[in-house]
């Protein structure tokens, strides 16, 4: 029997909607985040950096 473990660790997910709102979150994390762009295939890449 295989056990498989395809589970992505706890994020948190901001989808700003204007320009200001993205700086304003970059501001407020410092450094501490990834800025992606995407569709569904961006949470494909994330899992597989993850791991």
């Amino acid at each position: 029997m295989a056990v498989i473990r395809d589970i992505i660790p706890a994020f948190e997910l901001f989808q700003p909607a204007s320009i200001d709102d993205a700086v304003r979150l970059i501001d407020k994390y410092r450094g501490d985040y990834w800025v992606l762009a995407g569709g569904l295939d961006s949470m494909d890449w994330l899992k597989d950096r993850l791991r």
